[in-house]
């Protein structure tokens, strides 16, 4: 009898989760995102922010996501001399920024050019698994407004921002949940991104 109770939770959850997917209006892919190389998700998103945390006070917020593949020559804008550590562009493969929605889509370029790849308002972060016979991916976060930087040396779980743990992904865009990466209170929630380009 306990073993049945157990299964019904796990394909409940999982249940969910598909259903938050399929309120993105889009096909968000895969489940689990079967991505074996996460730098292939760079490009230009439309995302829609769905508050699940206070919804009856929140509305759905929309931006512009532009995500870039990351590099061993990165070196910081802000801070001279700065680099990434030693193979860190598996563990983040993407850095990015966010804009307004309504933003044309061709301010990439210049929004690139002024984005610090080492201290970037967005990362992706690539848990990519002990054992890796098993072909599974890794499992992807995209971390929003956190501390966490690509700075050698440094590790930091503390402060805001949010951490959406993609649990779909394919050519048409994107989908998870969100919840707080750091100490500070935020909404939670489920986030779609659609891939505009």
């Amino acid at each position: 009898m306990r073993i049945l109770v157990t299964v019904f939770i796990i394909v409940t959850t999982g249940s969910a989760q598909g259903q938050q997917s399929r309120r993105c209006g889009f096909d968000a892919g895969a489940s689990p995102p079967g991505t074996s190389s996460p730098r292939s998700l760079a490009g230009l998103y439309q995302l829609e922010w769905h508050p699940v945390t206070n919804a009856w006070q929140r509305s759905v917020r929309r931006e512009r996501l532009w995500l870039w593949p990351t590099s061993p020559s990165d070196t910081s804008l802000e801070r001279r001399g700065i680099r990434p550590a030693p193979g860190d562009t598996l563990v983040y493969p993407l850095f990015g920024a966010t804009l307004p929605d309504k933003d044309s889509p061709h301010t990439g370029d210049s929004l690139r050019r002024g984005t610090d790849p080492i201290f970037p308002p967005v990362l992706l972060f690539a848990g990519w698994p002990h054992d890796t016979t098993q072909g599974k991916g890794p499992s992807l976060v995209l971390l929003f407004g956190t501390v966490q930087t690509r700075q050698a040396d440094v590790e930091s779980l503390d402060g805001a921002g949010v951490g959406v743990r993609l649990d779909h992904a394919g050519p048409d865009g994107l989908a998870g949940a969100y919840n707080r990466w750091g100490r500070v209170l935020t909404d939670s929630g489920f986030l779609c991104a659609r891939r505009i380009r």
